[in-house]
């Protein structure tokens, strides 16, 4: 980069900040390639000879203290300023005016004659400049190093220009004793006079000068320098962040324009409503909490309505922001009113999104804060944030607004907890054998002691606590006259912060009692109550009560019983094709995924952030919506039907191998019914029910593995009051008539905490059994688990009672919440353990993990931004402890065992000649479980093969030298190519070496070749065809037609059946009549699974007619089904035993079917299960083939690995004859991330695996002849080339490796 030896001559002006970025890398002392100095000769002797004494306003005092507090404030961010007194706090301490003088405006005193008012606050005013290099500077020689980059930030502007634009730069003196001076450019700005700016830039030094000067320099002779403040920090450090985004400015820059009503109504408008601007108020009774200004409202008529300003361009993606605002209401008679700040974001396709940021109950009285934060996941192509809330009427009134990319949460510290004793109870007295002493009676009520309570701990107790048996004495409580009244005991000096502490009593009621009564332990912390626990009594037997308030401990047992129930013994047995020995061979086993379902919560807006997706798709393997398919997400509007989010995140959880919940069809609670809903008669209601579970469940039937049917019955009632009590079981039996296929669950909250009487273990087990008696298909129990300070016998307690209902319970919406980090992750801890060691658990979704997306604060695992903090670690490190790992050798028996986690792993098994890795999965069960590990493809892909050597002469050949080389494997690999392709050389240099078979991807589709009706082009299939011919490449005609209409051309879906079935006739004629004998397959109908189109229109009959006409006008071409999704479980359309029932429909009706095209578009592929669609598909004894394979992944390491996974499932199984790839080189492909080779031509990491895996399937083989003249070897099948050396001369030979079981015998005659 040129460094301009002097600033330009510029028109100069006023006052003005703009941004600039720049950089360099100081690499010598030589001023050739610093600035050439404009300064005078002796300026430039002696950095002395440039300071002058300067002019100090005298209202600006250093004080010392002042320097300290920043310096201790700086030291405790992650990026640390190293210019001090940066912001002019301490006057012009260590800053010197350079030839020029200099003063502080400060805040009290008010500007300065000709600075404008907008440039409030404290800055430094740098005057009397006769030079452009002139300014302020301050020594930073010992704050910086060699070798690190420091990043420049400096707010500044200009005052007294008569011009437009002034230029000002941030530049560097250094100073060596043995060479000139020279000067380092680090930033320019062009600033104008309306508003303070930034000018940045980075530097690194390569070599340390004797001195080091940083200055602010640059605009014209007369034009007055202002400076707010200056960073410099190192950006290299380990203490810097390097995940921040941004310049080191941006913490103070609000992207607010105007935030303070200085420059009036500028940048702001009115939300459906007219804004004014008001120094005053009411006479004088409403005025500025700050500055000179605010804005209210007026003519509301809507709560919608309200003050706004766009910020399109200056809000980012994943930056988190934080939002404060002083506001308060005024009018209408409303002396309180919720007063809410929201986003309106617009996307590029135009979908709409509302994002609440902060809500707050503003009064007519006092401004009061709001505040919030938001985090956006995609790029909005419009961005407004607006106020809202308050009545029609009722003005807003808004002071400041502050939108500015929130600072980080420090990291939490460990609870440091001494001296803490577990299983000690801290209640003194408990037995009561000293009466009453330690108690005392809460409130005017009277204590006393009885005899015959129970003798034994309750049961939530005996696993935590180490405690005699109990006296059979009691506390009875008399006289009460409130609620709250009863026996109490202080424990302040007994309690330890962050540990938790767990409560268990007996109680019961006295007679008398006419309806249930609610029974709490609570704590009485400052002004608060806390929940200890609550109990509903409604007989005088003694009941349990328990709850919590905080603990670490983690009961023993858990850990046997996760491995009793979460583990299986597995026996690895493994063979050989040629018996060779395998006993001491070494085994690495490897878990890839432990199969126990954990998923989360998501939203729509979260798949936008690719950094969301990035944590989500490694680490959980279900899902669940937050909102996107509830019915008042779906149905906002009567009538108004939205499924485009449920769509898309169905689409994404499908793409990752996600399996998915179904959250909710109902919502019992009152509260979250739409308003629309609350309105309607009965009759229309339970229309509206129906429709509602028909146009959910048709619309997803097969899709969703679990519903819950109608949410949070134990605390709503909504639908059993408008339409009786039936209802509930009714929407279980429709819905289960609808999807049979899925799971349908009740979901309740505050089950396993003991902390809500509505919602104990018992009463939900007796809402089951109730709608189970009604006939409901209850299919499964939902906790969701939103809980504080957990206690783990409580929970286990929980899940052991409701057990006994045989049915799987899932937690559906756990989150624990709290501000340290490192109680968080206790309390997950305690959480996911009590669920993984319980034998009724199924599976654990987490309600969220992000911050900003959850519903709870301090429950998150990954902060806004994407910083795993120590919950997120915590739940990692469970992850990865529930994941086996073992190592070994394989015994005399060829086996191998160990113990492992239910789930999909790797075996590898490296021997003295190669290594081999298999993938298998182990299942659930209680027997040891036996899995052959023997590779096929020695079997199914090789030949013994005998050469038969003789000579003309009788020449003896005995121990003659013999090289074996295989030059091609003939199993068909090949590949999509398109027209263009061929016009690249290095594109056909690896296409025609690497590849044996093609594919063209569009030019043999209808759509190609009859775009138009009756316009007819093969000329780019005919040159297609040309250069696989002359290349002896063999090709697949993909596609006759295509089932999807999506795919079908505009003038097709316009015709009537009559003139559908003569172009249907007409295609067949044409293309298979044009290309008779020159294509070996043919996909006649593609994705019938996924598409009926044609047997829409024509009727069933039209896709067995189409193979058999196909059949007829090409009777050498094999016709293929070809679909999607066949191997990967994860589509319910389209899973084999479909995909069979399919076949042998078009077969017993007369179809021709020759082979099984199973795509192969997937993702993460697991061995086993695409072995085992294989192992089904193979039944049907048709030839399979990969018909368009491709693997995704960004890193080119998994894209490998899951490549060599697919490619050897194919190569080694028998009914697999040929994989076609869909394609190999970037930006030619239909998936980003699945290509071999990138655009330029270089093979990546995939690229280089597929052409390890095609050397790895060559035989080389070399040895002597026999007395019989022969040599033996075990081969590919495949074309080979035979050297034979004898008596002087050398004799090269080829020969053919065809398929077949038995050995064969090649004459070679030298």
């Amino acid at each position: 980069m040129t460094v301009p030896s002097s600033p330009p001559s510029r028109l100069d002006l006023g006052v003005g900040w703009i941004g600039l970025k720049h950089g360099f890398l100081l690499k010598g002392r030589s001023t050739k390639k610093g600035r050439v100095s404009k300064k005078s000769p002796e300026s430039q002797k002696s950095g002395d000879n440039m300071e002058k004494q300067s002019t100090s306003n005298a209202n600006n005092v250093f004080h010392p203290q002042n320097l300290n507090e920043e310096v201790n404030d700086s030291s405790s961010r992650a990026s640390i300023n190293i210019i001090l007194n940066h912001d002019f706090s301490g006057g012009l301490h260590l800053w010197h005016p350079n030839c020029c003088d200099a003063f502080v405006i400060s805040e009290e005193s008010g500007n300065s004659e000709g600075i404008p008012a907008k440039l409030s606050g404290r800055y430094a005013v740098v005057t009397n400049r006769s030079e452009c290099w002139q300014g302020l500077e301050q020594d930073i020689t010992n704050q910086v190093s060699m070798g690190s980059t420091y990043t420049v930030c400096a707010w500044v502007a200009v005052s007294g220009a008569h011009h437009s634009i002034s230029d000002v730069l941030a530049t560097l003196k250094l100073e060596y004793q043995d060479s000139a001076v020279s000067y380092l450019f680090i930033g320019r700005i062009s600033a104008t006079r309306e508003r303070w700016e930034k000018v940045e830039g980075t530097f690194s030094l390569s070599t340390m000068p004797d001195r080091v000067l940083f200055y602010l320099e640059g605009p014209s002779p007369g034009v007055d320098l202002l400076i707010r403040s200056v960073m410099v920090s190192c950006s290299s450090s380990a203490e810097y962040d390097g995940r921040s985004t941004g310049s080191i400015c941006d913490e103070d820059e609000n992207i607010v324009l105007n935030p303070k009503f200085d420059d009036g109504l500028q940048n702001w408008s009115g939300r459906g409503c007219k804004i004014v601007l008001h120094d005053s108020m009411a006479d004088g009774k409403v005025l500025p909490m700050s500055g000179k200004f605010f804005a209210s409202t007026a003519d509301r008529t809507q709560n919608w309505n309200g003050i706004q300003q766009e910020i399109t361009g200056r809000v980012k993606r994943k930056i988190a922001y934080e939002v404060a605002a002083v506001v308060r209401i005024y009018g209408n008679n409303v002396t309180s009113s919720d007063l809410r700040a929201t986003l309106w974001v617009q996307a590029a396709d135009l979908r709409e999104q509302y994002i609440g940021i902060a809500s707050v109950q503003a009064t007519d009285k006092d401004w009061v804060q709001l505040k919030g934060k938001f985090l956006l996941n995609g790029s909005p192509s419009r961005a407004v944030i607006y106020l809202e809330g308050p009545s029609p009427g009722t003005d807003i009134l808004l002071n400041n607004l502050v939108v500015k990319h929130a600072a980080k949460v420090p990291p939490s510290s460990p609870p440091v907890i001494k001296d803490a004793t577990f299983g000690v109870n801290i209640i003194a007295n408990s037995n009561l054998s000293d009466g009453t002493n330690g108690w005392f009676p809460l409130g005017n009520c009277t204590l006393s002691i009885g005899n015959g309570s129970p003798h034994i701990l309750p049961p939530m107790a005996r696993d935590s606590l180490r405690h005699e048996p109990l006296s059979g004495r009691y506390i009875l409580v008399t006289k009460r006259t409130q609620t709250w009244m009863g026996p109490a005991q202080m424990i302040t000096d007994k309690l330890k912060l962050y540990l938790t502490y767990q409560v268990s009593a007996w109680v019961r009621i006295g007679t008398g009692a006419t309806r249930p009564q609610n029974i709490n332990v609570a704590l009485g912390v400052d002004s608060q109550w806390v929940n200890g626990g609550q109990v509903e009594i409604n007989d005088d037997r003694w009941h349990e009560i328990g709850g919590s308030f905080r603990i670490e401990k983690q009961p023993a047992k858990l850990k046997s019983e996760t491995d009793k129930i979460r583990k299986r013994n597995v026996i690895l047995k493994f063979s050989t094709s040629d018996s060779t020995t395998l006993l001491g061979t070494n085994v690495k086993i490897r878990q890839m995924q432990n199969s126990f379902p954990f998923g989360s919560c998501v939203s729509r807006s979260n798949i936008d952030n690719e950094d969301f997706v990035d944590f989500f798709s490694k680490n959980f393997n279900w899902a669940v919506f937050g909102n996107e398919l509830k019915w008042y997400w779906t149905e906002a509007q009567q009538g108004n039907l939205n499924y485009k989010d449920a769509d898309e995140l169905l689409n994404f959880c499908v793409s990752h191998n996600i399996q998915v919940r179904g959250h909710c069809i109902f919502w019992e609670v009152e509260s979250a019914v739409q308003t629309w809903i609350r309105t309607l008669n009965k009759n229309d209601l339970m229309s509206a029910v129906q429709n509602r579970l028909s146009s959910l469940l048709t619309r997803y039937k097969g899709k969703f593995k679990h519903y819950d049917v109608n949410n949070e019955m134990l605390h709503g009632s909504f639908y059993q009051d408008h339409l009786g009590k039936d209802i509930r079981a009714n929407m279980f039996k429709n819905a289960n008539q609808l999807d049979p296929s899925a799971i349908l669950f009740v979901n309740d909250y505050h089950i396993e905490d003991g902390s809500d009487s509505q919602s104990s273990p018992e009463k939900y087990i007796e809402h089951i059994l109730d709608l189970q008696e009604q006939g409901a298909p209850v299919g499964g129990i939902g906790i969701q688990g939103h809980i504080d300070s957990p206690v783990g016998p409580i929970v286990c307690s929980a899940l052991d009672k409701l057990g006994i209902l045989g049915l799987p319970i899932w937690f559906t919406e756990l989150d624990v919440s709290s501000n340290n980090e490192y109680v968080r992750a206790d309390d997950l801890e305690v959480m996911l353990r009590e669920a993984f060691a319980h034998p009724a658990v199924d599976g654990v979704m987490l309600w969220g993990f992000w911050e900003l997306f959850m519903s709870r604060d301090n429950a998150h695992l990954v902060n806004a931004e994407g910083d795993i903090n120590v919950a997120g670690k915590r739940y990692l490190a469970l992850k990865q402890e529930w994941l086996t790992r073992t190592h070994g050798h394989i015994d005399e028996q060829g086996q191998f065992e160990f113990r492992g986690f239910h789930g999909s792993y790797e075996v590898e098994v490296v021997t003295l000649s190669k290594k081999v890795t298999k993938t298998f999965i182990v299942d659930e069960g209680l027997e040891p479980v036996a899995i052959a590990l023997k590779r096929e493809t020695d079997k199914i892909r090789k030949r013994n093969v005998i050469l038969k050597f003789s000579t003309s002469d009788s020449t003896t050949l005995l121990g003659t030298n013999v090289k074996i080389r295989q030059v091609q494997n003939s199993f068909p690999f090949g590949s999509c190519v398109s027209r263009s392709n061929i016009d690249n050389e290095d594109f056909v240099d690896f296409f025609s070496k690497n590849f044996n078979w093609a594919v063209f991807g569009n030019e043999l589709k209808w759509y190609w070749t009859e775009a138009q009706q009756g316009n007819l082009n093969y000329k780019d299939a005919d040159e297609l065809l040309n250069f696989c011919v002359s290349h002896n490449i063999q090709v697949r005609g993909h596609c006759i037609f295509w089932e999807v209409e999506s795919a079908v051309q505009t003038w097709i879906r316009t015709l009537n059946n009559n003139d559908l079935m003569s172009a249907v006739q007409n295609r067949l004629s044409g293309l298979l009549t044009r290309y008779k004998g020159k294509f070996k397959h043919y996909d006649v109908n593609n994705e019938m699974l996924h598409g009926s189109f044609y047997q829409d229109h024509l009727g069933k009959d039209i896709r067995v007619n189409m193979f058999k006409i196909a059949n007829q006008l090409d009777p050498s071409a094999i016709l293929f089904v070809n679909d999607y999704h066949i191997e990967d479980g994860c589509d319910s359309r389209s899973s084999p035993e479909k995909y069979i029932d399919h076949i042998l429909d078009l077969q017993e009706r007369g179809a021709p079917v020759g082979g099984i095209g199973i795509q192969g578009h997937i993702d993460s592929p697991v061995g086993p299960i695409v072995c085992s669609a294989l192992d089904k598909l193979g039944i049907l004894g048709l030839p399979i083939w990969f018909t368009e394979l491709d693997v995704s992944s960004d890193n080119e390491y998994v894209r490998a690995d899951d490549l060599e996974v697919m490619l050897r499932e194919a190569f080694a199984h028998p009914a697999v004859d040929g994989v076609m790839l869909w394609g190999f080189w970037e930006l030619f492909m239909s998936r980003d991330n699945a290509h071999l080779v990138n655009a330029e031509g270089d093979i990546n990491v995939a690229g280089k695996r597929y052409l390890d895996l095609k050397q790895e399937w060559l035989t080389r083989a070399h040895g002597h002849i026999d007395e019989q003249g022969q040599f033996e070897f075990r081969g590919f099948h495949g074309s080979y080339e035979v050297e034979v050396v004898a008596h002087s001369k050398k004799v090269t030979k080829t020969f053919i490796v065809d398929e077949g079981l038995e050995p064969v015998a090649i004459a070679i005659n030298l």
